[in-house]
């Protein structure tokens, strides 16, 4: 029962104490009276009884619902989504194959730097196996350089003649240059020329003008025709030059395709003799390629006091050798936590479309948050999903799981509501919100339904307009289903 409910029934029974004592007053002045009005009064009294009882028994069956006021607040379109952190690069600490163990001395987790001892290895081990090593080795030089004997072309002729090439274009090249360059003066000169030939035809047409400027206008006129004689003169030899250089690349390209031709002929001439024995000899090449490798990390151990170190530092992440047995070619991963992290997480297709490179989001794992962007995107895979990935930049890091939030929209609105607060049916949607009405017993608690415009709905509010102020009780939840008009029972 509510506190509005017990203050209706002190306000009813004073009402009823008051109608007690006014009927005393007048049953002692007329008795006779006082019989027929108390049967009366007995009737009202019952009837006021059954009243209450029903109004009770109304209040007890009647919907309870909370209310809230319409606040100005901001609503937020955010993805939420989970995804795992990696380091950005990994680092493998190499080991040489086949080689036992006698102690591990790093674990996994661990903080080590460069220059730190991964392993120990047993020293007449590495000492017999560098031996095996290099007598193996000799073997395949001798191997090889029986393969390979007069294998050789020389190819001197095809150098000097691509040089002669080059040569012979970059001196055609030049000359191209320099016929450009006097082309472009004797187009210069041929305008100032006539440009003078204009000046000196308008002095000696005007009787007025000066003679000696008549004069200094002929004598500009003739130096200018001679220099652009001279001009013509040098363009005509410039172009000799041209004709010659280019002759000069001709005969080159000519030599060199008849070195290069020269040289392909004594290759395949070379390639037939030893077609029987080219593919072992490429194989024994990378043979011993593998062996020197091999012999070079043995030695390095052999001078580190048969330990293995560590090139680089970083966590490391797998350990992939143990004492008592022999090495793999990793003997450890390494992540490289100078390099960053990347933070990679799943999105729908549907996410996805309002997701692209330089998007801003937050990554949170426990107390660390960080603002980066994604600067990767993948196609979709076989369930139609959508792998991102975001740099991150903090050494705090840890790799695992971590959230993300993507914020695609930020807005704020005058009147919002609690999500459960707003309906909607086939009319559009509305609120229910309750008014006062006053009654002979009391007050009693009405609804009235108020149409609004749903303008955003977020995670847990939804903004709308409409005929509302922020004095309206909305309801915000209900025992019961409520319709217009019906009367509620306000929780406190």
């Amino acid at each position: 029962m509510s506190m509005k409910d017990i203050d209706d029934r002190k306000d009813i029974a004073i009402y009823i104490s008051d109608i007690a004592a006014r009927f005393r007053d007048w049953r002692n002045a007329d008795l006779s009276q006082a019989r027929a009005l108390g049967r009366i009064g007995s009737f009202f009294l019952i009837m006021l009884a059954f009243t209450l009882i029903a109004r009770g028994t109304a209040g007890a069956t009647m919907p309870v619902v909370t209310t809230a006021t319409a606040t100005m607040d901001t609503l937020e379109q955010a993805i939420l989504v989970s995804g795992t952190i990696t380091p950005a690069s990994f680092d493998n600490v190499p080991s040489p194959e086949n080689l036992m163990v006698q102690d591990v001395l790093i674990s996994e987790g661990a903080q080590i730097k460069a220059g730190d001892a991964v392993a120990k290895f047993y020293a007449d081990m590495v000492d017999k196996e560098i031996e095996r090593e290099k007598a193996k080795l000799s073997e395949l030089n001798k191997k090889l350089a029986m393969l390979r004997k007069d294998q050789n072309v020389d190819p001197s002729a095809v150098e000097n003649s691509q040089q002669e090439l080059a040569m012979a274009q970059q001196d055609y090249y030049e000359t191209i240059d320099e016929y450009d360059a006097v082309i472009k003066k004797i187009n210069k000169q041929e305008s100032r020329v006539s440009h003078l030939e204009e000046e000196y035809s308008s002095l000696r047409s005007d009787e007025s003008a000066d003679p000696l400027a008549v004069e200094q206008a002929r004598v500009d006129l003739e130096s200018a025709e001679t220099k652009l004689e001279s001009l013509r003169t040098e363009k005509e030899t410039i172009s000799k030059f041209l004709q010659a250089a280019q002759r000069s690349v001709e005969k080159a390209q000519l030599s060199a395709v008849q070195a290069e031709r020269s040289y392909n002929r004594a290759a395949e001439d070379a390639r037939y003799t030893e077609n029987t024995n080219s593919a072992e000899a490429s194989n024994v090449k990378l043979d011993i390629a593998d062996v020197q490798e091999r012999i070079e990390e043995l030695t390095a151990i052999q001078n580190n006091d048969y330990q293995l170190f560590a090139e680089q530092g970083g966590i490391v992440q797998s350990v992939n050798i143990s004492a008592g047995s022999e090495t793999q070619r990793v003997a450890c991963t390494l992540e490289d936590t100078t390099k960053g992290y990347l933070f990679t997480f799943a999105l729908t297709k549907e996410q996805a479309e309002k997701v692209s490179y330089g998007t801003k989001v937050k990554v949170t794992q426990g107390s660390e948050e960080e603002d980066c962007v994604v600067s990767g995107i993948s196609g979709a895979d076989a369930a139609g999903n959508i792998t991102v990935t975001a740099r991150l930049n903090k050494k705090e890091w840890k790799a695992g799981q971590a959230e993300i939030k993507i914020v695609l929209s930020r807005n704020k609105y005058n009147y919002t509501l609690p999500i459960s607060a707003v309906h909607t049916d086939n009319t559009g949607s509305f609120v229910y919100i309750v008014e006062e009405h006053k009654t002979t017993l009391g007050l009693n608690n009405v609804l009235a339904r108020i149409p609004v415009k749903i303008e955003e709905t977020g995670e847990t509010k939804a903004a709308v307009s409409g005929a509302l102020t922020t004095e309206d009780k909305v309801v915000s939840t209900s025992t019961k289903p409520l319709t217009k008009g019906c009367k509620v029972r306000v929780d406190s």
